[in-house]
């Protein structure tokens, strides 16, 4: 599991990075191809201020980073002094949209769950009744079967119509609470994202950097 921040070590002392704790998103972000270790023409890295170690599995460093790894050691440390700060204040976000998120969803799922279990209820003494009539007359149950269904029919239709009516209903106000919470979080995050943007190696979500294969 990569640790944030999680860099992308690049030859000429290019060190790119992003808001998330994944070297695959930035990977991705720049378009590099990660299909060879013979030739590395980047390397994973992650570390804090002076925690620093590189994420790879060969110990076969290219000569780009290990003729100059202190120097990308200092560089690394000090993107790090400038956007922990920000980070921080994005974490503490997204603990601040998950406590508003987590009991809407709780509340939802509970309406939804009985609303569920009260058409269920009705259902299944419809069935017991459709079962019981349907019991006895299995002798004739090519000529007697049709209307008896239709009748079962008629009955759960209307049940279920007012199940999803509810349950539709139940979905939109959850919407309804759900969307402006997710607009003002990401609202919040948008200036925090823009100052990261501005600090040396950031790689923005889109559009992707085509020239960095």
């Amino acid at each position: 599991m990569c640790v944030y921040p999680s860099y992308i070590l690049r030859p000429k002392l290019v060190i790119n990075w992003t808001e998330e704790d994944s070297h695959e998103t930035c990977i991705s972000r720049l378009g590099l191809d990660d299909s060879s270790n013979h030739i590395r023409k980047f390397l994973r890295a992650e570390g804090k201020g002076n925690e620093f170690h590189i994420d790879e599995e060969s110990d076969n460093l290219p000569s780009w980073y290990s003729d100059h790894e202190q120097e990308y050691r200092e560089k690394c440390a000090s993107i790090f002094k400038k956007i922990n700060p920000i980070h921080k204040n994005i974490v503490a976000l997204d603990a601040e949209y998950e406590a508003k998120r987590a009991p809407l969803n709780a509340e939802y799922k509970a309406k939804r769950d009985t609303l569920y279990a009260e058409y269920k209820a009705k259902r299944d003494t419809l069935d017991a009744e459709y079962e019981a009539k349907r019991a006895p007359l299995y002798a004739e149950y090519k000529a007697k079967r049709a209307p008896l269904y239709a009748e079962y029919e008629a009955k759960r239709a209307p049940l279920y119509a007012e199940y999803e009516a509810k349950r539709d209903t139940l979905d939109a106000e959850y919407e309804a609470k759900r969307a402006p919470l997710d607009a003002e979080y990401k609202a919040k995050c948008a200036p925090l994202i823009k100052k990261f943007s501005r600090i040396d190696g950031y790689v923005p979500t889109a559009p992707q950097n085509k020239a960095a294969r």
